[in-house]
């Protein structure tokens, strides 16, 4: 009687720690018939077809827990905005884009969109698009989807001039190619705190980083004069408006004392310096404006040089000058002068041609053999002149590391 009672009791067991598997004692599933692909150990399986959405603010590192509750603290009684319909995750698009179709100056933090190329601007009411590029290395607290609110770091006050500012947030960080940003929406920004030396103690040590080499590398009057000011204070010179201006020209002159990352570090964890706390709401999510953007830009991707801008005369990047050659068209003659300083010069005929016939001048000269024989021997390196204007410097390096803010 008690043996039949334990059995039982073992048989329930069974079947209830089977139930919470998944399996069935009596219904076995054959693993081929699910088609699942084969993993490693510890490997996730990835779901054939499926996009990738972009990284959020939950994949980057945890913030320190006071900063958090202090940004909570300052977003408390903003609200989020509730877009529908939901916006395209994966819709991400690279800044050279927005240059090639809307004349955007993408080599800058905050670009300015003129009322002629926005597509939300109507003649009886014209008006500019201003847009911010925030990267999550300097600002850790950025809105995590379109429509959160979110928090910037900066000590520029132009930006709070021209609202509301559209927003693009480069969620791989730097370092991907290519770089791709997503629309999060149109953003009401206030001033709302003067960080402390403790808050900026705080920040991730990459957010600490990028912050300190964008004061030594930036050239902005906010930056540079930041620098300035740490020099002097590194030096025990007193600051004065005679001596921060000195010392500002010679960082213009790029003639300036040295100044080390740790040294900018300390001097914003000392107070000595600061950054401001700028609050992010979210007013709006343009749709007709995202809708703009994707037409335009599956044109874009069908076009070989993805290189069509809005305005004539701008050379594109196929058709920058070679920087190891430099041409210039006199009387019908082409004069090249190569790297070594010799001179080709030939009539306008193909390259080709123009080349044979110029080696063959030059070979007359006995003076200049030595040196023919030279460039003859000489491969011509690949354009890597960034003389491509229409393509700003930040787009033109790709990593995106030199940003102007």
């Amino acid at each position: 009687m008690h043996d039949g009672t334990l059995e039982m009791k073992v048989n329930t067991a069974k079947n209830e720690q089977a139930a919470q598997t998944g399996h069935s004692t009596s219904n076995i599933v054959d693993v081929k018939d699910e088609e699942k692909p084969p993993t490693r150990p510890g490997q996730k399986a990835k779901v054939k077809g499926a996009p990738r959405a972009p990284r959020t603010s939950a994949a980057l590192p945890a913030s320190d827990p006071q900063w958090k509750a202090t940004v909570d603290g300052l977003l408390q009684n903003t609200a989020a905005l509730d877009i529908q319909p939901k916006p395209d995750m994966n819709f991400q698009i690279q800044r050279r884009f927005l240059n090639h179709h809307y004349d955007c100056n993408t080599g800058s933090f905050l670009a300015i969109m003129k009322p002629a190329y926005n597509p939300s601007s109507t003649p009886n009411n014209p008006r500019p698009r201003p847009i911010l590029f925030p990267f999550y290395e300097e600002n850790p607290d950025l809105p995590a989807h379109p429509g959160a609110t979110g928090i910037i770091l900066t000590a520029r006050e132009d930006i709070l001039e021209i609202q509301p500012v559209s927003i693009f947030i480069n969620y791989a960080g730097r370092g991907h190619s290519p770089s791709v940003w997503l629309y999060s929406g149109d953003y009401e920004l206030e001033n709302c705190a003067v960080m402390t030396g403790e808050q900026f103690s705080r920040q991730p040590r990459k957010t600490k980083e990028r912050w300190g080499n964008s004061i030594l590398d930036l050239k902005r009057d906010v930056w540079s004069l930041m620098r300035a000011r740490i020099y002097l204070r590194k030096q025990g010179i007193p600051l004065t408006e005679q001596s921060v201006h000195a010392e500002h020209q010679k960082i213009k002159a790029k003639r300036s004392g040295p100044v080390e990352l740790q040294d900018v570090i300390d001097a914003f964890v000392n107070e000595e310096e600061h950054l401001n706390i700028i609050r992010m709401k979210c007013v709006t999510y343009d749709h007709d404006f995202i809708e703009d953007l994707k037409t335009r830009h599956e044109v874009w991707l069908k076009s070989p040089k993805k290189a069509s801008h809005v305005g004539e005369g701008k050379r594109t990047r196929s058709q920058a000058k070679p920087s190891k050659v430099e041409a210039k068209s006199t009387s019908g003659l082409v004069k090249q002068q190569h790297v070594d300083g010799s001179i080709l010069t030939s009539t306008k005929s193909g390259p080709q041609e123009s080349a044979s016939s110029s080696v063959l001048g030059l070979r007359r000269s006995a003076r200049r053999s030595a040196r023919i024989r030279k460039t003859l021997g000489r491969t011509l390196l690949p354009d890597t002149d960034n003389s491509d204007h229409s393509v700003s410097e930040f787009e033109a390096s790709e990593d995106e590391n030199k940003e102007v803010r």
